[in-house]
C-alpha cells in the first residue's frame, strides 16, 4: 500500500497508476464501452498471442484467421525506458495515519542518466547488494545489526528510472519530527 501511494505522487507517469485498478473506473464500464475498447485494441494495439500445449500450429493459425480479423504488421522498434526526471529541489514527505502497529516507510529515488549496460547489468547487481534480499547491506545493517525494522528491501525499476526502498518499522520507533533531517527517525 505504501509503495502504491508513493508512486501515485508521480502524477501522470505510467507507474503512478494503481496496478490493482480503481473501483470508480470499474463502475463506469459498460458492455458497450468494453466492446469498443476490445475493437480499439484489435485495430490499434500490438497484440502477441501465445498458445501453449499440444496443438497444431496450422490449426491455430487457421482458427485465428477465421475468428479474428487481426491485421499482421511489423512492430516498430521503440524504447520502453521512460524519460529522465529533473531532481526535486525539496524532499516531499507524505504521512497517512491508520490504526496499525507497524509503520510502513517507502522512499523513492530517481536513477537518471544510466547507460544501457548500467541499466541491464550494474543496476541489478547494485540493487541486490544494496537492498534486494535478506543478504543485502540494508537488511544486514538496518535490521540485523541495529534492529530498527521488521523488514527492509529495495527494488530497482530500471525502465521507470526509480529505486524504491521500503520498510516496516514499529510505530514506537518512528517520529514525524520535521526538525530532524527527512522528518523521520
Amino acid at each position: 500500500y505504501s509503495i502504491i501511494k508513493l508512486l501515485s505522487l508521480y502524477k501522470d507517469e505510467v507507474y503512478s497508476y494503481n496496478p490493482y485498478g480503481d473501483i470508480e473506473y470499474l463502475k463506469k464500464i459498460t458492455p458497450q464501452s468494453l466492446y469498443q475498447d476490445y475493437l480499439s485494441m484489435l485495430n490499434n494495439d500490438y497484440v502477441d498471442v501465445f498458445v501453449v500445449g499440444e496443438v497444431s500450429p496450422d490449426q491455430i493459425k487457421k482458427l485465428f484467421k477465421e475468428k479474428f480479423q487481426v491485421k499482421t504488421f511489423k512492430k516498430e522498434a521503440s524504447s520502453l525506458i521512460l524519460k529522465d526526471h529533473a531532481p526535486r529541489k525539496r524532499i516531499r514527505i507524505v504521512h497517512e495515519k491508520d490504526d496499525v502497529n507497524q509503520t510502513k516507510i517507502a522512499v523513492c529515488a530517481l536513477i537518471n542518466n544510466l547507460t544501457d549496460y548500467e541499466r541491464r547489468y550494474s543496476l541489478k547487481v547494485f540493487n541486490e547488494m544494496f537492498g534486494g534480499s535478506s543478504n543485502s547491506i540494508l537488511f544486514d545493517t538496518v535490521r540485523e545489526k541495529n534492529s530498527l525494522c521488521y523488514y527492509i528491501n529495495s527494488d530497482a525499476k530500471s525502465y521507470d528510472n526509480l529505486l524504491v526502498i521500503y520498510s516496516g518499522v514499529d510505530n514506537d520507533n518512528v517520529s514525524f519530527d520535521n526538525s530532524k533531517p527527512g522528518g523521520v527517525l
